[in-house]
């Protein structure tokens, strides 16, 4: 009877000690550039941290996407920056410098999703949130 006991409540630790991803939720979050508010880019709030749709966010802001399957590189390029990185990986490398990252990059959702201050900074762009968090906008720092 002991021995099923403590078999049970070993069962029960290891189960409650396996991490969980902490996504918000089902909280929905806006975003906006130049308070514009973009429709169908979708963030997701992880851990703490804001993240959004890497291709379609770059794409609205002008940014040619692309990835290579060859190697799995994911990048994007405008007339003034180009900037790659790998899924998985914990490092994004742009034509200013290298960024590493507390996690590897993650996809959510079949999609590849970055931080948005780490965007802001990739894209020039300043980052602020409200009181609530649940809106979040993009500013551009060179007047485009």
């Amino acid at each position: 009877m002991i021995k099923r006991f403590i078999g049970i409540l070993l069962v029960l630790c290891l189960g409650l000690s396996i991490p969980v991803p902490a996504f918000a939720d089902d909280k929905t979050f806006e975003l906006y550039l130049n308070n514009e508010k973009l429709i169908g880019i979708n963030p997701v709030l992880e851990a703490g941290v804001m993240y959004v749709p890497y291709r379609k966010l770059f794409n609205v802001l002008g940014y040619k996407v692309a990835y290579d399957s060859d190697t799995e590189e994911i990048s994007a390029s405008n007339n003034d920056s180009e900037i790659f990185f790998w899924a998985g990986e914990d490092i994004v490398e742009s034509n200013e410098g290298s960024y590493l990252l507390d996690k590897p990059i993650s996809i959510m959702n079949g999609q590849v999703y970055l931080p948005i201050r780490l965007v802001g900074q990739l894209t020039k762009h300043s980052t602020k949130e409200n009181d609530t968090y649940d809106e979040i906008w993009l500013w551009s720092r060179t007047g485009h």
